[in-house]
């Protein structure tokens, strides 16, 4: 178990940096004071969450006003459930501020109805998947 739970962690922070990079490629032409940060497989942007930190997979700031753009959130197979909507996902939902959500492609039937349950209001739910070449796709839902 330990093995597989070691590699779907792996994957996870895989994942969390080509989402990064496909969706959240922060500074751009449009948007040069955008930073993008990833909190996989190091924590290197935290969020203040009243008196808490908390940290998302992918953090986007205005860099100059010190201001949070937008948040990612990054599941895998074994992630999407229960616990992980009723906890992690209404925490993030209510920061206030963009939320994105990012399931395994067969998982978006299961991750909707988790936010139906919990009603979790969220930005914009993605499914991923890797493609023939081996390259991750990503879909908007």
């Amino acid at each position: 178990m330990t093995s597989r739970i070691t590699k779907e962690s792996e994957e996870h922070d895989k994942i969390v940096c080509l989402t990064a990079r496909i969706r959240f490629s922060f500074p751009n032409s449009q948007n040069p004071t955008w930073k993008t940060y990833t909190n996989h497989p190091e924590q290197t942007k935290g969020v203040r969450k009243g008196n808490d930190i908390v940290y998302p997979d992918i953090v986007v700031v205005d860099e100059p006003k010190n201001t949070l753009v937008m948040i990612g959130e990054v599941e895998t197979s074994i992630t999407v459930s229960d616990d992980e909507a009723s906890r992690e996902w209404q925490n993030y939902a209510s920061l206030d501020t963009p939320f994105y959500l990012y399931v395994p492609n067969d998982l978006v039937a299961k991750a909707k109805e988790l936010l139906n349950k919990y009603k979790i209001k969220i930005t914009g739910l993605r499914g991923y998947f890797y493609d023939a070449k081996g390259e991750l796709n990503i879909q908007n839902q």
